[in-house]
């Protein structure tokens, strides 16, 4: 399955307040600050340590591997632009 399917899928299946549509949050977050600043994905993993492949599949909500991992590193670096 393709990851704009599994993302349209998965959309579907979620909930108010679940795990994902938080996880979701974080990528509107990330998105928007990274149009705001003009951060490339090349930019953003050097500054969280992931490499550019999962931020690509992470943006895309199609990552498979430790997404809670990356959602951490994500929301400390928001956490560190806001301050």
């Amino acid at each position: 399955m393709a990851c704009r399917q599994a993302a349209a899928l998965l959309s579907t299946r979620k909930s108010g307040g679940s795990a994902a549509s938080r996880a979701g949050d974080i990528v509107d977050q990330v998105r928007a600050e990274m149009k705001q600043c003009k951060i490339s994905q090349t930019k953003l993993g050097q500054q969280t340590l992931i490499s550019q492949a999962v931020v690509s599949q992470w943006l895309n909500r199609c990552y498979g591997g430790h997404n809670v991992k990356v959602d951490a590193a994500m929301k400390q670096w928001i956490e560190a632009r806001r301050q």
